[in-house]
């Protein structure tokens, strides 16, 4: 019961707080998306397969659908990337790449911002407390498995937004977080 209430009020600190940020004066400016319906998260994580962490699906059913803190990849109608949601980035991701036969997505691992030069954070939805995992082909010998593109960026999803939160709170910048360790999927 405990381990799940603290969850709980973590959870609930950072979303109170992001949301925070984004009421006027708006310290971390303006959503530009309305938030997702319950309809669209149903069906992002129908396409999924799976669910997405409660705290993301709060921040998309709460805030906005996407666009929010470091420019969050909505659901169906929101903010897209390269005209994409999250869920169809996500497939597109596991396509098998007849160029690569070594190309494979790990399952449940979801981008949810792309900062530019193929560089992605992601949350592993696999099982709480949602790492987010940086992905970075930059660095990828070719021909080698695609293990040296995947590191972990932050412990949880929660503490993830509670560092960039931190971040903008000093300089306003959108500079990706820092890569902690080598994530090895599952």
């Amino acid at each position: 019961m405990w381990p799940k209430l603290v969850k709980t009020v973590m959870d609930g600190n950072v979303l109170i707080r992001i949301k925070a940020g984004y009421e006027p004066p708006g310290l971390l400016g303006l959503v530009r998306f309305p938030p997702a319906l319950p309809l669209h998260v149903a069906r992002a994580e129908a396409q999924l397969g799976f669910r997405l962490p409660e705290l993301l699906s709060a921040l998309y059913l709460q805030l906005a659908n996407g666009g929010f803190g470091p420019e969050v990849i909505g659901l169906e109608g929101g903010e897209t990337h390269e005209g994409m949601s999250l869920a169809e980035l996500y497939a597109l991701m596991r396509e098998s790449h007849p160029d690569d036969p070594n190309w494979k997505w790990p399952t449940k691992l979801v981008p949810i911002v792309d900062w530019g030069c193929a560089m992605k954070s992601c949350v592993d939805c696999s099982e709480p407390p949602f790492q987010v995992i940086r992905f970075d082909p930059n660095g990828h010998t070719q021909g080698a498995a695609w293990d040296d593109s995947f590191f972990v960026e932050s412990v949880s999803l929660v503490s993830w937004f509670e560092e960039w939160m931190d971040r903008m709170s000093g300089l306003r910048r959108r500079d990706p977080p820092r890569v902690l360790a080598l994530w090895l999927p599952r």
